[in-house]
């Protein structure tokens, strides 16, 4: 399903949706009829969802609200998954295990130029790790996919932007992060240069400093 500015259902056998909360909670809400189940699918929105206030859940018992500035993480599990456009510049969002992440920060830019691996350290201590595919830009096809600022930009709009969504093939869902409840962002392996940032290493426990 593209991004558009009118909500389309789209068709869906079912819809299960899970709420990872600040405090490490997680509640998840099923939808077996296929009519709301794919009126609910198109009406979310990964650019617009954590600008809203809430997320309202209804059934015949109980109404549930969460206030989106205290949710973490979103999965959304149907048949079909709804297909997300990304960013312009971004091919694709992809879940990884965090051995996969490692062998990724270890490659150098040479042998991955349009390929990072990214760690995102949640408000609850909950770690994410995510493979972020760039786009070649046009005619520009023997230089490094972002620029310094590029890259600079980038990273400050992981902050600021609305959401991080990709897919999750280990869960068999799409998710979504609330850059609101990330507490760091790590991207590896580093960019040649990111403009604005201050070139420093991590400090070691052994090591001292006079």
């Amino acid at each position: 399903m593209s991004i558009t500015d009118t909500p389309a259902a789209i068709g869906a056998t079912y819809l299960q949706l899970t709420v990872q909360m600040v405090n490490g909670n997680r509640e998840e809400f099923v939808q077996s009829d296929p009519e709301i189940a794919g009126t609910i699918l198109g009406n979310v929105r990964p650019d617009r969802l954590f600008n809203t206030p809430h997320i309202t859940l209804i059934d015949a018992g109980a109404v549930t609200i969460f206030p989106t500035d205290r949710i973490e993480r979103l999965e959304l599990r149907s048949d079909p998954l709804p297909r997300w456009q990304q960013r312009p510049q971004i091919s694709e969002v992809e879940e990884i295990s965090a051995s996969t992440f490692q062998h990724i920060a270890q490659r150098s830019q040479g042998h991955l130029p349009m390929e990072y691996g990214m760690q995102a350290e949640m408000r609850s201590g909950i770690n994410y790790y995510l493979r972020i595919r760039f786009r070649r830009p046009t005619g520009s096809e023997l230089r490094e996919p972002l620029t310094a600022d590029d890259t600079g930009r980038f990273l400050a709009h992981l902050f600021t932007g609305p959401a991080v969504f990709g897919s999750s093939r280990t869960e068999d869902c799409l998710f979504l992060l609330n850059p609101a409840n990330v507490v760091r962002f790590t991207l590896a392996p580093p960019p040649a240069a990111v403009s604005g940032a201050w070139k420093m290493r991590m400090r070691t426990p052994a090591e001292t400093l006079r």
